[in-house]
């Protein structure tokens, strides 16, 4: 697999790290957006896919999602949800779903066949609408 440029969003660090090296060991390019490992490169070569942790405090990860899509408008990356969203939300909000276990290693291989997917969809190179659901897609 080519290097996919992936971001974690999460309030846990040390999930967020943990998650960020698996993916960099599976052969994606994690790049951070926290001040203490805020990588540069985001603003020459944007995520295709941000990893947005929906059981974090910290935000409110359909409130996230949507703020994203409106001022990214056809720039916004995939946007996939870990774990099960807070609040009512329009089901096309996220490209993808993924749960969201204490250990981050455990999502790798998801990851791997779902990050690219929807990257896919989201980077016009798939139609929305002919892509397999995700329980096509690990089923």
């Amino acid at each position: 697999m080519s290097s996919m440029v992936v971001t974690v969003v999460s309030g846990d660090a040390e999930w967020r790290r943990a998650l960020e090296a698996g993916l960099a060991s599976a052969g994606f390019a994690p790049l951070a957006i926290y001040e203490e490992t805020f990588d540069p490169r985001i603003r020459r070569t944007p995520p295709l896919a941000l990893l947005i942790d929906a059981t974090d405090d910290e935000y409110d990860a359909v409130q996230l999602a949507g703020w994203l899509q409106i001022l990214l408008a056809d720039r916004c990356p995939a946007l996939v949800c870990l774990g099960e969203p807070k609040g009512e939300h329009d089901a096309e909000l996220f490209a993808g779903r993924a749960p969201r276990p204490d250990d981050p290693n455990e999502l790798l291989d998801e990851l791997e066949h779902l990050v690219p997917r929807v990257a896919g969809m989201a980077s016009g190179f798939v139609a929305r609408g002919s892509a397999p659901g995700d329980e096509e897609a690990t089923g």
